[in-house]
């Protein structure tokens, strides 16, 4: 970088909140600009700046217009869902499946991921790009939790909104035919006849592979909708929550502590998010030059006992486990925790924890920030010499039962009050601003803002009106950001 004073060129090792120019030893500050988040050097110090670019445009939000984002189905793109105690049948199909790779055919199961993929986020994407999926029917994948609960919705998602082909294939005996959703699909092999019944198994999965490639080649060349990002609808009424981030957040190896309190529909992880799309990953781009994105992982709170002597213990546990799937995970300490594999090669971590209001621990929160994520934290780096920890970035999402959001009730100050007395010393500890109900103000900025290319549209006033209406049948009424998020983000896929 070039010194401020003296016009110098020098090398930067660590990206800090200020630098000394070796040159003449006068010191130069980085800031970012309030709106945008550019990064500048300046002579002096200032909180709150606000760039020249900005400053023209006369923004009035913080908040970046995400781009509009093509979501395309690959024409030969087949997604397989199944249990790993089904591995065998996976193995015998996709064998069949891959005679057609040399046409173009490509299947992904989840046997394509490698240790340090964000596995939640690649099977989603999986699913989201290709065209059929196939669902390898047996009790043991209806008694997975995962296909169940995760998968199978996305499925459904892309089944209802991008026209996927679904394929369940039957590999062994089960009550399938109970599931009305399967029943919407022809199954195979002919007749419904399990796989592991076959008297002729070789014929019947060559059918079967034949089958699926033709119907593959049946779907459309390329199917293109237009999203305006997981960001987009996320746009109403965060203009405190967002300036809040914007002004603290730091990129350093130093942990950072970010609370966001408000009920469970005001989506603190939908902010959360926001933050890591919107913010996080800009700076990051900046400071290290890689278009890598953090790292994200998300821990439930758990009722642990007030009384035992064993919560710190059992927390770490219940966290190896959340992060491993190992039950002996053997993680019982900072160095085990952060040597993880999962945290390998990354730049930035975001762990998002969720801890219900009635379930908060002040003594097992504070030894957890104060002594886990800042003594343990500094003696590592100590020990070791460690520059290439990544940062890690807190955030704790309480989330009140709707009985007591008044903003003056006094179990709130109290638990507000509690969060400030853990916050460790020389560090950067934020009570971001209350989550609030969102106004139609906010969501007819959102539409002015937001779907500008859409005006043209056929019928665009008459549904965005009638979604302002669902919204708000009183002009006064606010509504909860849970609901204003999914009504516009089924508003934008109607175009």
């Amino acid at each position: 970088m070039k010194c401020v004073h003296c016009k110098q060129e020098f090398k930067i090792k660590k990206a800090n909140d200020s630098l000394t120019c070796p040159n003449c030893k006068k010191r130069t500050y980085i800031i970012h600009c309030s709106k945008c988040s550019r990064r500048f050097y300046a002579k002096q110090y200032r909180a709150q700046y606000i760039c020249k670019i900005c400053t023209e445009k006369q923004t009035k939000t913080v908040h970046p217009k995400p781009q509009i984002e093509k979501q395309s189905i690959e024409k030969r793109a087949v997604f397989i869902s199944y249990s790993h105690k089904d591995k065998e049948w996976l193995d015998q199909i996709k064998k069949y499946l891959d005679f057609y790779k040399n046409q173009g055919l490509t299947v992904w199961t989840d046997q394509e991921l490698r240790a340090g993929d964000q596995w939640n986020t690649e099977i989603e994407t999986a699913i989201t790009r290709a065209s059929i999926s196939i669902l390898l029917i047996s009790i043991d994948f209806f008694n997975s939790t995962f296909i169940m609960k995760k998968e199978i919705p996305w499925i459904k998602q892309q089944f209802k909104t991008n026209d996927m082909r679904v394929i369940p294939i039957i590999v062994s005996q089960c009550p399938w035919n109970k599931e009305t959703w399967i029943q919407q699909h022809q199954v195979l092999p002919q007749g419904a006849t399990p796989l592991n019944k076959s008297k002729d198994l070789p014929q019947v999965l060559t059918d079967i592979a034949d089958k699926i490639f033709r119907c593959v080649q049946s779907q459309p060349q390329e199917k293109s909708s237009k999203s305006y990002g997981t960001a987009s609808s996320q746009m109403c009424n965060r203009i405190p929550q967002m300036t809040s981030f914007l002004t603290t957040y730091q990129v350093n190896r130093m942990p950072q502590f970010y609370f966001i309190h408000g009920r469970e529909q005001d989506q603190h992880q939908s902010l959360v998010d926001r933050y890591k799309q919107t913010i996080i990953s800009k700076r990051l781009e900046e400071v290290y030059e890689t278009t890598k994105k953090p790292f994200d992982w998300k821990y439930v709170f758990k009722p642990y006992s007030k009384q035992s002597d064993k919560q710190q213990e059992t927390m770490l546990y219940d966290m190896g486990i959340e992060l491993t799937g190992d039950e002996t995970h053997g993680i019982t300490t900072f160095e085990n925790f952060v040597n993880s594999p999962v945290f390998e090669r990354q730049q930035a971590i975001i762990i998002s924890h969720k801890i219900e209001a009635d379930l908060f621990h002040k003594a097992l929160l504070t030894w957890y920030i104060q002594d886990f994520w800042t003594k343990d934290y500094f003696d590592y780096i100590k020990k070791y010499n460690n520059d290439s920890m990544p940062q890690f970035i807190l955030f704790f999402n309480i989330i009140f039962e709707s009985g007591f959001f008044n903003k003056l009730t006094n179990r709130k100050k109290k638990m507000i009050k509690c969060i400030n007395d853990i916050a460790p010393e020389n560090s950067t500890f934020v009570l971001i601003p209350e989550l609030e109900l969102v106004t139609r103000q906010a969501v007819e900025s959102w539409f002015n803002s937001y779907t500008r290319d859409l005006k043209d549209c056929l019928d665009y006033e008459t549904k965005k009106n009638d979604c302002i209406k669902q919204l708000f049948p009183n002009p006064k009424s606010n509504c909860p950001m849970a609901v204003v998020e999914e009504k516009l983000k089924n508003f934008s896929r109607q175009f």
